[in-house]
């Protein structure tokens, strides 16, 4: 069966949850564009204004929250100077100016208040849930360019070959493919 990572997800998660990923609340990138451009409307800072919503959008989901770990905070500065240099796509001072500016003052409180969540939440809420279940025997996905860290961990987990000990040379034949073209992204990550 093929089925939309969002809605797989969700349905994977306890029963008790599915009302706070409620697909009315979810933040895609169309929805975050819009309200970046009403925030830019009440926000004076001439820095915000020429980040543009792509570049908040993208350090929200790859770093912030796309490599959040259970029980910790989002990454802060700190965190993205200990990342490889081949893992960085921005420079430390774009990071600070989304993370204090965007994330801090408007996104996170923003979601918050009014229950609102993206796909990083959903994903955390998965790798978070222990009754998981790894149950998938076969797992191909499309558009693997738009995946997180996050995102991707949890994808392994589905399969049913997460949890066993397997020679490495067994490795190749585990039937978990990926496909993608990073010049082709849907949501600037």
């Amino acid at each position: 069966a093929f089925q939309l990572f969002q809605g797989f997800v969700r349905d994977l998660l306890p029963e008790e949850l599915h009302a706070k990923f409620s697909p009315a609340h979810r933040v895609a990138f169309g929805r975050f564009s819009r309200l970046w451009t009403e925030h830019l409307g009440k926000t004076g800072n001439a820095r915000v204004r020429t980040l543009g919503a792509e570049m908040a959008w993208h350090v929200i989901r790859t770093y912030l929250k796309g490599m959040q770990q259970p029980g910790e905070a989002a990454l802060d500065l700190d965190g993205y100077r200990e990342l490889p240099r081949r893992r960085k796509t921005v420079t430390e001072d774009t990071f600070q100016l989304v993370y204090d500016q965007v994330w801090k003052s408007w996104y996170q409180p923003f979601c918050d208040e009014g229950n609102f969540w993206d796909d990083q939440d959903l994903a955390f809420a998965a790798l978070s849930a222990p009754e998981l279940a790894a149950s998938v025997p076969v797992v191909f996905c499309d558009e693997a360019q738009d995946f997180t860290k996050n995102e991707l961990e949890l994808i392994t987990r589905f399969s049913v070959f997460f949890r066993r000990r397997l020679d490495a040379r067994l490795l190749p034949r585990v039937p978990i493919a990926f496909a993608g073209d990073p010049f082709q992204t849907l949501n600037p990550t």
